[in-house]
């Protein structure tokens, strides 16, 4: 049987050197992990890709990972393993088709108890060579509480840099596409998550992002959970964008359940996030994996503490938050666009986390995103637009706005009708270090205000 692989990141890899089969009945590997066992001559240029046809597989020890053999459900296949994770995936394998990890036992000691494991294991990159590790259509399931592991996930996306070092980093890209993340589990004292992007301890030499797009992930504690950061010190740089997708913790017998915890800088269009339960938070920002800061960028997005009714309406909860910043790391937070709504008592649309005071420009909300209330302490600015007055009797105004460069592309208008037909003609000038000036050729005949805003900084 011959097959032909699928573009790899603009390149053709190696063809298939050997097809195994796996099903239920007949003469084929009656197992996926006895089918990978097999294989002990796998390479780069010599791939194997295991077929397995449609059916449930109990696999008592997992599905381990296997660089350079890829995975092929013929249809619907269901994995469920005792043993976390269940299915383990090598930077180097694909999986294609319709398939479902189960994780269905009871804990994982003092390791994460773990449906699907996407996972870097130290590649070394030594002359520009760079890797994509990609699923794309799973769906992986916590089934059971855990007794005994510190924490959950139903997909766990991370990078193990054991033998990384300055000279050969971790270098390469995690993309996770159109997948369906369950966590049904109960962790007395752990974290459970639907999709967790994580860091090994001590993280050093990873140059690693993170792509997630078109997914859906539930879990008690939270749909997501997204280590990324900056942290220049142990030169670990792990960037993070998500677009499409939807998030929601779910858990409405405990509190503080959220839909997205972002744990460091971003990018995230388009994206809802919910939490069901009592004081729970849509989105909660801490920066506490970047070191060096850095900028969540929020697009379009939504966040809503919806208590204890996922199907009700945004900003029914007393107490929820819909969008809540611990200052921790120094975060920049820009809402641009979207809709928040949390607690109506004692919650609100968006806060910070009790204790914490407000920091300069930490939190940029433009016009166009919508809100109606906001915690004790907390004030919002827009960096990307405002006014200014041009006084009477003069011809210039000075704007200062933090986010202009000499680059800038910057839009003035005015906002009332200028009086003097001598100056019908407005411009901007001098932008550079976070100022730029609005002139007119004369001076004005009373005060005269002016709207601008910064299309491109």
């Amino acid at each position: 049987m011959t097959l032909a692989n699928p573009l790899k990141r603009g390149k053709q890899v190696a063809p298939y050197a050997q097809v195994i089969e796996v099903a239920k009945s007949g003469t084929f590997k009656s197992g996926i992990k006895e089918a990978l066992d097999s294989i002990t001559d796998a390479t780069a240029s010599k791939r194997y890709c295991v077929l397995i046809a449609s059916g449930d597989y109990t696999e008592t020890a997992g599905v381990p990972a296997k660089p350079n053999v890829d995975i092929m459900a013929l249809g619907p296949v269901k994995i469920s393993s005792g043993v976390s994770p269940a299915l383990d995936l090598d930077w180097n394998q694909r999986v294609i088709g319709n398939l479902r990890a189960h994780y269905t036992g009871s804990g994982a000691g003092t390791d994460q108890a773990v449906a699907i494991r996407m996972k870097i294991s130290g590649y070394q990159a030594t002359s520009d060579i760079f890797e994509s590790q990609v699923i794309d259509g799973l769906t992986g399931v916590v089934e059971s509480a855990q007794t005994s592991a510190p924490s959950s996930a139903a997909i766990l996306v991370t990078v193990d840099d054991t033998s990384a070092s300055s000279e050969d980093p971790v270098f390469g890209e995690q993309i996770v596409r159109n997948c369906l993340a369950m966590n049904m589990a109960s962790t007395s004292g752990g974290y459970d998550i639907g999709i967790f992007v994580g860091q090994e301890s001590g993280n050093q030499y990873v140059e690693v992002p993170v792509t997630i797009r078109a997914c859906q992930a539930y879990g008690p504690g939270a749909g997501m959970l997204i280590q990324s950061g900056i942290d220049d010190i142990n030169e670990t740089y792990r960037d993070f964008t998500m677009f499409d997708s939807f998030a929601n913790g779910y858990n409405e017998d405990d509190s503080g359940a959220v839909g997205i915890f972002m744990q460091g800088p971003g990018k995230l269009y388009h994206c809802r996030a919910v939490s069901d339960s009592v004081d729970g938070y849509g989105y909660e920002c801490s920066f506490e994996y970047s070191p060096n800061g850095g900028t969540l960028e929020l697009h379009d997005c939504q966040g809503f503490a919806i208590e204890g009714d996922p199907g009700g309406d945004p900003g029914e909860t007393d107490d929820g938050f819909g969008l809540q910043i611990d200052t921790a790391g120094t975060p920049v937070i820009h809402l641009i666009g979207g809709k928040y709504r949390g607690g109506t008592t004692n919650g609100a649309d968006l806060a910070f986390e009790d204790g914490e005071t407000q920091v300069d420009e930490i939190l940029q909300v433009n016009s166009n995103t919508d809100y109606t209330s906001i915690g004790t302490g907390l004030t919002l600015s827009d960096p990307r637009s405002g006014k200014a007055t041009i006084s009477n009797g003069t011809n210039t105004v000075t704007v200062t706005n933090s986010i202009v460069t000499t680059a800038s592309v910057i839009v003035v208008t005015p906002t009332q009708r200028v009086q003097d037909a001598s100056n019908d003609m407005i411009w901007w000038a001098t932008p550079g270090a976070n100022q730029f000036t609005i002139n007119t050729p004369n001076n004005v005949n009373g005060n005269t205000v002016f709207a601008w805003r910064v299309a491109k900084a």
